[in-house]
């Protein structure tokens, strides 16, 4: 199982998302930023760190809100069963560069918020997940379950 971390951050009303393209199929989708979770490093420390190298955005975690979801998620020509932490966070800082990172990041992007059901990536129901967080973010509820 892949161990991923992402960050789920509004600023306002729009949410930092990052433009992906399949390395083997070239299909072109959005998610919120995040990676693998390194050796050593914990889930929000792989969110931060995954969003600064993709987005050049720097955020704060905040406390409480954070959500697990498992689900099988087809990349690079395999099916990779993915367990993700889904983290909110702040905007501290942006750079106005967009960051190096790996061929397939074909940058960040900020999303209205009325269009983030039907623009970030459904396959895993990563989409779902992300709509929860914000929801709890606007709440001030936090969701803690692992589907």
């Amino acid at each position: 199982m892949r161990e991923r971390a992402s960050i789920v951050c509004v600023d306002k009303e729009k949410l930092l998302l990052v433009k992906l393209c399949d390395p083997k199929s070239g299909r072109v989708f959005f998610a919120p930023p995040g990676g693998k979770v390194e050796s050593g490093e914990t889930p929000g420390d792989a969110a931060v760190r995954e969003t600064f190298e993709e987005t050049g955005c720097r955020e704060k975690i905040s406390p409480g809100i954070a959500m697990i979801e498992e689900y099988n998620f087809f990349w690079d020509g395999r099916n990779v069963l993915c367990r993700t932490h889904y983290f909110a966070a702040q905007l501290e800082s942006e750079t106005s560069i967009q960051p190096a990172d790996a061929a397939y990041n074909l940058g960040r992007e900020w999303c209205p918020l009325s269009e983030v059901f039907t623009r970030v990536e459904s396959e895993g129901g990563i989409n779902a997940a992300v709509v929860e967080v914000i929801g709890a973010m606007h709440c001030s509820v936090g969701v803690t379950h692992v589907n």
